[in-house]
């Protein structure tokens, strides 16, 4: 399973991530640097932890997209599962939009528009940093901050920025009945051998 996703912020989906991997899917995500901002559970209450840093613990391959000095931002949103089924939308992975927005998506199947799909998820991904760097490097970012703080310099206000310059809407709904529909198909198929 692909993933690419502008944001990527909520629990439930980073854990149904984890969990179809856990079922042997390879289970690859393009996120923006964005999404290092922590992550929401259920009930929209934020947690410690980043999605791309949950991911990268669990194994999950992640890429992040890092902002350009064009101002370009990588703002797709679609998952491919095996090699027929695309589903595009407006949602990131985000409380937001399952609780709040509307948002939209479709389910599409076809091998010719997945293999379009999935040329474009390695030409971004292609593009990208591994997620483990980036959040090395988020992490001596923030010693230095702590560092300079103990010493009274002046703050970086790293984190305030990403706050600043969040997006809102999310993929949960759409993630969800994707693997319904995923597994509901594997089990026909292995019902009709």
């Amino acid at each position: 399973m692909d993933v690419m996703v502008f944001l990527f912020e909520w629990l439930p989906l980073a854990e149904l991530c984890v969990e179809a991997q856990s079922r042997g899917m390879e289970v690859n995500v393009v996120t923006d640097v964005r999404s290092l901002t922590p992550m929401k559970d259920q009930d929209g209450n934020a947690l410690g932890e980043s999605a791309i840093a949950y991911l990268c613990r669990h194994g999950i391959n992640v890429k992040v997209w890092e902002s350009r000095k064009d101002g370009s931002i990588m703002h797709n949103k679609f998952i491919l599962i095996d090699d027929d089924l695309s589903i595009l939308g407006s949602y990131n992975f985000q409380y937001q939009a399952e609780e709040k927005n509307m948002e939209n998506f479709v389910a599409v199947r076809g091998d010719s528009l997945t293999l379009t799909i999935r040329e474009e998820f390695y030409r971004v991904s292609s593009l990208c940093r591994d997620g483990k760097a980036v959040l090395e490097e988020k992490w001596d970012l923030e010693q230095k901050r702590e560092s300079q703080e103990n010493s009274g310099s002046k703050k970086v206000g790293f984190a305030r920025h990403l706050t600043r310059n969040r997006l809102v809407a999310s993929f949960l709904f759409l993630l969800s009945i994707s693997f319904n529909i995923y597994f509901h198909l594997r089990w026909k198929r292995l019902r009709s051998v």
